[in-house]
């Protein structure tokens, strides 16, 4: 059969019609539930888990090793350091950036100035 006629005008379609489904096929059931379980990903399930206890642990030493007195030193020692850095430094950067631009566009009469060093410190 080529084309499958509709019932109701009996006209044809250029639609190639399906077979019948055979009573050897199964449809749908414990079968088709069984092969589906066989696909599942139980040994990337199992990895994913194990990797995540791994991390937990690994998480829970850093905390551990941190909050030794040794270590409370040296991060508070880091942390003023960087606050010293930051607050003082990126301020009188900006402070010195301005100040050589202005300087430049004295010196050239005002056709060279330093405004990407301006901008570069985060100056507008």
């Amino acid at each position: 059969m080529y084309g499958a006629e509709t019932k109701r005008s009996g006209a044809r379609t250029n639609q190639i019609a399906a077979p019948p489904p055979s009573a050897s096929t199964p449809s749908g059931g414990k079968a088709a539930d069984k092969s589906a379980f066989n696909w599942f990903p139980v040994y990337l399930v199992i990895a994913v888990a194990l990797y995540f206890v791994w991390a937990i642990l690994e998480q829970h030493q850093k905390i551990k090793t941190a909050l030794e007195p040794k270590a409370i030193g040296i991060n508070l020692r880091n942390l003023a350091v960087i606050m010293t850095t930051v607050v003082l430094g990126l301020n009188l950067f900006k402070i010195g950036a301005v100040k050589f631009s202005v300087w430049l566009a004295q010196l050239t009469g005002g056709r060279f100035r330093a405004r990407w060093l301006v901008y570069l410190a985060g100056g507008a």
